[in-house]
């Protein structure tokens, strides 16, 4: 069971860093599913298994972002009460 959550792991990543690379060389409008599968070195059912589309991986990334900053700002503020977090 542990084996299995290990490769899922690594595949989410490499899905991840696939999809990154591709941006770099191309408009988001244009990669395909099959390319970022590929890059990954992965089937394309593994893709599905982890996420229904681009749009969602794009989703699912942009919120792990935001939330890793959100994080990171919350640590560097904290009892610093001159700076409201609520209001932005």
């Amino acid at each position: 069971m542990m084996k299995q959550d290990l490769r899922s792991i690594r595949s989410v990543a490499n899905i991840k860093k696939a999809f990154v690379d591709l941006l770099q060389e191309k408009p988001f409008e244009k990669i395909k599913v099959s390319e970022i599968a590929r890059k990954a070195g992965i089937d394309r059912q593994t893709f599905y298994l982890h996420f229904v589309d681009k749009y969602d991986l794009l989703d699912k990334m942009n919120k792990e972002f935001l939330q890793v900053y959100k994080t990171i700002l919350v640590e560097r503020l904290e009892g610093d009460n001159s700076f409201a977090l609520e209001t932005y």
